[in-house]
C-alpha cells in the first residue's frame, strides 16, 4: 500500500464515520469497503488507532473527537476550489 493509498483510505473512513449519526459502524463494513483485503484493513486500522482517530470495541469502530477534527479538515479541503 502506498502512502497515497493510506491517505485516501484514511480520509474516506474518517469522513464516512463522521457522517454516521452514531459515529460508528461494524468493523466488517470498513473491511468490505477496502475490497475485503484483511492486510489492507489492518494497516489502515492500526494507522487510525495510532493517532487516536478511532476506537474499536469488540468489532464496533467509532470515530473520536480527534478523528472528527481531521474529518472536518478533509471535508473543508474537499470543498475548497482548486
Amino acid at each position: 500500500m502506498t502512502r497515497k493509498d493510506l491517505t485516501i483510505y484514511t480520509a474516506a473512513i474518517l469522513t464516512t464515520l463522521d457522517e454516521e449519526p452514531s459515529g460508528g459502524c461494524p468493523e466488517s463494513h470498513l473491511y468490505i469497503a477496502l475490497g475485503m483485503d484483511l492486510q489492507k484493513w489492518h494497516a489502515v486500522r492500526d494507522f487510525l488507532q495510532s493517532f487516536d482517530w478511532i476506537t474499536i470495541r469488540v468489532n464496533w469502530v467509532e470515530i473520536t473527537a480527534e478523528g472528527r477534527d481531521i474529518a472536518a479538515k478533509v471535508t473543508a479541503a474537499q470543498s475548497t476550489p482548486a
